[in-house]
């Protein structure tokens, strides 16, 4: 294995500079940016040099270092509110090392779908799943072992972004929900995936942890620590220099056609209201369900209420029995407060 070092051009004036091909290069990267420069600096990545996606954004004009995992076929840096009077020139320069990059497409359906599994057992173990173009609703990623079971790999797709870990699986999949039939869009969804090599684990000292003196069992911080509801843990660089990643997973559910709905915790609620009034139940109140969220959102420009009903379950909302969404593309985040009385807190 060897070092690569690489220069990615940077325009004086806003808009994207060309493409660098980083295919070549393993999951550690090292980015060294130098000023002076105004604006702002955001490198993209792209796996078909079309749908560039955001990785990660400087600003404030002086020399700055940053490391970044991530695998992708191409880079490329994005300069926003750049001054007429000094600009600035700044230079960008990135190392890696060149264990290289797999990659694999994964189809979308043109509507609220499922997509093929695709086979993916011949990448590497970390994968950074990028989602590009312009689409309504979300899309989510799910893996399997044998292409009946599967299971989510990745928080929700919301917008144009990526996200990256470690991970095996045999094949992969991307599913598409809360689709404005209206305007659907359409996801480009790539995989880029790399294999650095792992260094060497395990010592002499104890390793192990407990949760409190009085816990009768020690074990590894992985499973000691478990993931509630809407609540994923994932370890990243498995292998290597490991970091215990907990995240909040929403599971997107779909109500249209008016009516009532059930919520449960880490739910994201797509509501299109274009047939009818829509009710979203909250569950019933629990000191368990602190801190835990559920997300409705309104993916339609409509006015029509959307009632989100806490007293239907024996809750309150705010110290109220409901609250009511009443303009269009707008998204509130509930949360339990786990105390009586005060049941949901809206954030």
């Amino acid at each position: 294995m060897a070092n690569i070092f690489l220069n990615i051009p940077v325009l004086g004036v806003d808009g994207p500079g060309p493409s660098v091909a980083v295919n070549t290069a393993g999951k550690e990267k090292t980015f060294a940016v130098q000023g002076p420069y105004s604006g702002t600096i955001t490198l993209e990545i792209s796996n078909d040099g079309v749908n560039f996606v955001p990785l990660t954004t400087f600003s404030g004009g002086a020399d700055q270092k940053r490391s970044v995992p991530f695998a992708a076929a191409e880079i490329r840096a994005f300069r926003e509110g750049v001054l007429a009077v000094n600009p600035g020139t700044p230079v960008i320069d990135l190392g890696a090392n060149d264990n290289g990059t797999q990659f694999v497409g994964l189809p979308t359906t043109p509507g609220n779908g499922t997509g093929p599994g695709i086979d993916v057992s011949a990448l590497g173990t970390f994968n950074t799943v990028a989602v590009g173009g312009s689409f309504s609703g979300v899309v989510n990623i799910e893996i399997s072992d044998d292409g009946v079971n599967w299971v989510p790999a990745l928080p929700t797709f919301l917008s144009p972004s990526i996200y990256s870990r470690s991970f095996i699986a045999q094949f992969m999949r991307a599913v598409r929900s809360g689709v404005q039939p209206a305007a659907p869009g359409a996801p480009f969804v790539s995989v880029a995936a790399t294999n650095d090599p792992a260094s060497g684990g395990g010592s002499a000292t104890d390793e192990l942890v407990k949760i409190t003196a009085l816990d009768t069992t020690a074990s590894f911080l992985q499973s000691k620590l478990a993931g509630g509801a809407g609540i994923a843990t994932r370890v990243l660089n498995s292998g290597g220099d490991e970091d215990l990643e907990v995240s909040n997973t929403l599971t997107a559910q779909n109500a249209s056609g008016g009516g009532v709905f059930s919520a449960a915790i880490g739910d994201l609620w797509l509501v299109d209201p274009t047939a009818g009034a829509t009710t979203i139940e909250l569950p019933a109140p629990s000191a368990d369900f602190a801190g835990q969220q559920i997300v409705i959102k309104n993916i339609t420009a409509l006015g029509t209420p959307i009632t989100i009903d806490a007293a239907a379950n024996g809750g309150t909302l705010d110290s109220s029995p409901t609250f009511v969404i009443s303009s269009g593309f707008v998204s509130i985040t509930v949360v339990g407060t786990g105390i009586p009385g005060t049941d949901w807190s809206i954030i």
